[in-house]
């Protein structure tokens, strides 16, 4: 607490009654004035970096290190992120990835992307399921919708086949189930207006894509399904990635999990939009709502596993 309130007086000294210094870049923070004495008192760089570990993200990006040129390296050292990542933000990265953080930290792109992960984790914008509404919780809300047949339906419940397997991690029972003729949904992220991302950042990162939904048809009917998801980069044209289920291959009645999963290399440059699209019906041509099942539709930029 009385690490906090000196810091508090120190930055409101150094930044919020010198407006001018919000303008300067890196170059231009002054030297004088190391930063290590406080109020007559010299404070070591280990006590700085306790002190520094314990503040909110935007204000250790934003103002610190504006304060001078030696707070400024301090609260951009590797040591001091790596602990943010592992004690603070439970941000799950490879070790790959930790590995090339740390060769490449001279690079201010590296710093910035770190930096942008622990400003952003609540965003979840990797590792996480980014599409909304799984499953059908909420309707069809965030879902645009494509019917066939008697209609695409939510069903709280899945008639007629196993129940959602625990496994899954699903917080509920609620699927989609399709008709007699094709049934469509999709549903669409922007990477960069939705979840905050910038160009070097995906570069830095190069996150996998991992597409997964659960599927499943009823003990009477036979059912298909199809994942299609478009990756639009800078090329016109997008990049797809497909992965089907049918009943004759795989089994009615209980789950099985679609699932693919997209090196960085195999995306296109520049991505920006990730388009995810189910299409789905019985191969029986029955009237009603005899068609597969699916729940749990996702897609994570995962940064992860190597």
């Amino acid at each position: 607490m009385l690490m906090t309130t000196i810091f508090k007086k120190l930055l409101s000294q150094f930044v919020f009654n010198n407006q001018k210094n919000l303008n300067m870049s890196s170059d231009d923070i002054p030297i004088e004035g190391n930063g290590n004495v406080i109020f007559g008192c010299e404070i070591p760089d280990e006590i700085l970096l306790q002190i520094f570990e314990n503040l909110d993200d935007y204000i250790l990006v934003k103002y610190v290190p504006l304060v001078c040129r030696h707070w400024h390296e301090i609260s951009k050292t590797w040591h001091l992120w790596k602990a943010r990542f592992i004690k603070r933000r439970n941000i799950k990265v490879s070790k790959g990835r930790m590995d090339r953080f740390l060769s490449s930290w001279d690079n201010p792109l590296v710093v910035a992307t770190v930096q942008w992960l622990c400003v952003n984790s609540d965003r979840k914008p990797v590792n996480f399921n980014i599409l909304k509404n799984p499953s059908g919780e909420q309707g069809f809300s965030h879902w645009k919708v494509q019917h066939g047949g008697d209609n695409l339906i939510v069903e709280e419940t899945p008639n007629g086949c196993d129940p959602i397997p625990e496994e899954t991690g699903l917080p509920t029972q609620h699927c989609f189930v399709s008709s007699y003729a094709l049934c469509r949904r999709s549903q669409s992220v922007s990477l960069y207006r939705d979840l905050g991302f910038k160009p070097f950042v995906l570069q830095v990162l190069e996150p996998s894509l991992i597409i997964s939904e659960w599927v499943s048809a009823r003990f009477d009917c036979g059912a298909q399904s199809m994942i299609q998801v478009s990756v639009i980069g800078k090329k016109e044209n997008p990049t797809v990635f497909i992965t089907r289920w049918k009943d004759s291959d795989f089994g009615r009645v209980e789950w099985y999990k679609m699932w693919k999963k997209v090196n960085y290399e195999e995306l296109p440059d520049g991505m920006h939009t990730i388009h995810f699209k189910n299409l789905s019906q019985d191969t029986q041509f029955w009237a009603g709502h005899y068609g597969a099942k699916t729940a749990g539709s996702s897609v994570v930029l995962d940064i992860s596993t190597d």
